[in-house]
């Protein structure tokens, strides 16, 4: 990925500084390590549903409204670190090895 540089340039676009490489480095592995978890993501907000499910109802609308309480907290908890919110919490439940 490159950056536009200033109108008075000769050059259209330059390198990425190392710090730019560093984070896209660390995105692609988080973005890595997300998709190949998740299954066993799936199944944990598949046994968190039956586990909180009947606080908020009976059957699958109890357990769906629970999935979708602790999703929609995970994600507005923090707007820079909402994936990290979710993968301490499956780390702190052992979804995750």
């Amino acid at each position: 990925m490159s950056r536009r540089l200033s109108p008075n340039d000769t050059k259209t676009t330059a390198p990425n500084t190392n710090l730019e490489q560093i984070s896209d480095w660390l995105t692609k592995i988080i973005v890595g390590v997300g998709l190949t978890q998740f299954p066993q993501i799936i199944r944990g907000f598949q046994s968190l549903g039956i586990r909180w499910g009947s606080a908020f109802g009976p059957g699958a609308a109890g357990e769906l409204i629970a999935i979708s309480i602790t999703v929609h907290y995970l994600i507005t908890r923090s707007s820079n670190c909402g994936s990290l919110e979710i993968l301490n919490l499956f780390t702190r439940c052992g979804w995750m090895s």
